[in-house]
């Protein structure tokens, strides 16, 4: 396993899957697949391996929940890999989760707020072992092929999983109106 790894730690809705693929396209074989991920850790860790081996030996990067509540362990485990903080507007990021898996506004905020400030007193003394990436806001490949030290490519940035405008208007009518059931039990 050659290190660093590279761990995109955002919440998900955050770009997680655009950076999945946009680390494959630059070299890094990149996993986004939150069960497997989940499987293998939880196996490697009762088996007393590191939190990630055998998904090692085929990727050098991972994205996606479970990494994004890992990035601790992660990088106690992978001293010396890189961290992306994928994030973005969120009043438009609690829309999304809504839409997807229901829940308040107050509840969103309150895990959003409190990951990225773990994340960044986590990495305040190691700057350079973190990236915070607004992919949704519409950075491109110059933040990203600058932090981890590789030529832009001569290709348009992949913008995948947009939220539905159905889905959408139903989750902002739900933050409008305080809802807190599932903003998209009509689909």
């Amino acid at each position: 396993m050659a290190l660093p790894l590279i761990f995109g730690i955002g919440m998900n809705k955050t770009g997680t899957k655009s950076l999945a693929i946009a680390l494959s396209r630059l070299g890094f074989p990149c996993k986004h697949a939150a069960r497997t991920i989940k499987r293998v850790a939880q196996q490697n860790r009762e088996a007393g391996r590191l939190p990630l081996a055998g998904l090692t030996d085929e990727y050098v990067a991972f994205a996606d929940s479970p990494i994004n509540v890992m990035f601790k362990e992660l990088d106690e485990a992978y001293p010396g890999s890189k961290f992306i903080l994928t994030v973005r507007d969120v009043p438009s990021w609690v829309i999304s989760r809504i839409a997807q898996f229901g829940g308040t506004e107050k509840e969103h905020r309150r895990k959003w707020d409190a990951h990225v400030a773990a994340v960044t007193m986590r990495f305040a003394e190691r700057p350079r072992s973190l990236l915070t990436y607004d992919i949704c806001g519409g950075e491109g490949w110059q933040p990203i092929c600058a932090f981890l030290g590789v030529p832009e490519p001569d290709q348009c940035f992949p913008h995948k999983n947009r939220t539905p405008p159905g889905r959408a208007r139903r989750a902002r009518e739900a933050v409008a109106t305080g809802l807190s059931s599932r903003a998209t039990s009509s689909s």
